[in-house]
């Protein structure tokens, strides 16, 4: 399948444009006359393969965020499906989701159901909102669908927003602390060691030593530049790998601090959107199905592969979910009372909400203790280097004296 972006005219000659997904563009063109139009040009655009994993803009999540509350407020009101999207397309913020509304809206109107039209377009709608509308489609609560996405992308948005509140002031004060550090050994220790040279004064131990590194940083800065470039580089090729990238977010869970946030991140996440799948009607197996690639880690990510397996084969959730020691004691047993009151779905909408609670709580907290930690290690430098600087030329003024 391919998207295409089209110009068409209807029966009276008036031009419209927009973006469809069809095989080629002989399947495009008859798609377009059961739709009334006749293709003039299509321009055919990047492959439509559904992804696994879906990178959001900031922008087009809170189109998404509008969208569900567009429709869930009309069709809660009565205003049947069709308009409703037709809607959409009048109040579309710009050109793109403008042109994919109305795409969907054409698909509507020649009997395609909306979870279909919404799969034709993976890069605005993921699939798992697609299968949140078809559960709501089938089940007969379509506004209650939207209203569980529109529940769903405001966690996303506020747990990005949280994530990125949590660690912006570390980030930038580190990098301007290795700005810093870079400068410092590199044009001012340079500057008093040519001084200190001159002046023929013994040197004490620190002062050889921090003259050592500001050396080191200028004799081999072809070395250590091209390094800090190309690491991440080398490392973000090498993730493309599936065994490397398991290895890497394995790794990641057994570091001290980090790992424990990551990991509750990643339990948050499953049970967020497994508890609004699950909620909306979707089964149980295609639930851990699209939970897989929503958990941002692969060693979860694996443990949900062989949880579906399990699951498939008759074991309880809980059971399943037990053999693996990623998933907190907490979590095992919030899913088994689910089970057992047959209130999954709401047990996991808990669970949620106790780490959407907790995850900000505790960034604070890691972050809170990082700042003075940061402050303190910037003192340090500067009162090192203000030492091996201080003491030579004290020893200067006592032989003078």
């Amino acid at each position: 399948m391919a998207k295409y972006q089209y110009r068409a005219v209807d029966g009276v000659g008036k031009r419209v444009e927009g973006v469809m997904v069809a095989e080629d563009v002989s399947k495009l063109e008859a798609q377009l006359l059961r739709d009334g139009y006749w293709l003039v040009e299509a321009k055919e655009g990047k492959e439509t393969s559904t992804p696994q994993k879906t990178a959001w803009k900031k922008g087009r999540r809170r189109q998404l965020i509008a969208f569900a509350i567009h429709m869930n407020s009309l069709l809660s009101a009565g205003v049947q499906v069709s308009p409703a999207v037709r809607g959409m397309v009048d109040q579309a913020p710009d050109q793109e989701f403008r042109a994919v509304m109305e795409a969907i809206w054409r698909r509507l109107e020649t009997g395609t159901p909306l979870h279909e039209a919404l799969k034709e377009h993976p890069s605005f709608f993921p699939e798992e909102i697609a299968n949140l509308v078809q559960a709501g489609e089938e089940s007969g609560k379509l506004p209650y669908a939207f209203a569980e996405i529109r529940r769903y992308l405001e966690w996303v948005e506020r747990m990005v927003g949280d994530v990125r509140q949590a660690t912006l002031y570390p980030t930038v004060v580190l990098v301007f602390l290795s700005l810093f550090i870079v400068l410092l050994f590199t044009f001012v220790i340079p500057r008093f060691a040519t001084v200190l040279a001159d002046l023929n004064v013994e040197l004490p131990f620190i002062t050889i030593m921090i003259m050592g590194v500001s050396e080191f940083m200028l004799t081999t800065w072809y070395v250590w530049i091209p390094a800090l470039i190309g690491v991440p580089l080398v490392i973000g090729l090498a993730r493309r790998s599936a065994k490397f990238s398991y290895l890497v977010d394995e790794y990641k869970l057994r570091l001290p601090i980090y790992g424990e946030m990551a990991k509750m991140i990643a339990i948050s996440r499953f049970a967020q959107n497994f508890g609004v799948l699950f909620r909306s009607g979707v089964p149980i197996l295609r639930c851990l199905r699209l939970c897989q690639k929503l958990v941002g880690n692969q060693v979860v990510e694996r443990a949900l592969v062989e949880t579906e397996q399990a699951v498939s084969e008759g074991v309880p959730l809980s059971t399943c979910l037990s053999r693996h020691s990623v998933f907190p004691a907490m979590v095992l047993q919030m899913v088994s009372v689910g089970e057992t009151s047959g209130k999954l779905g709401e047990t996991m909408g808990q669970v949620a909400e106790f780490y959407n609670e907790e995850i900000p709580r505790r960034m604070k907290r890691v972050f809170g203790t990082l700042e003075p930690m940061v402050t303190l290690l910037l003192v340090g430098i500067m009162g090192v280097v203000a030492i091996s600087i201080f003491l030579p030329m004290m020893s200067l003024v006592g032989g003078v004296r």
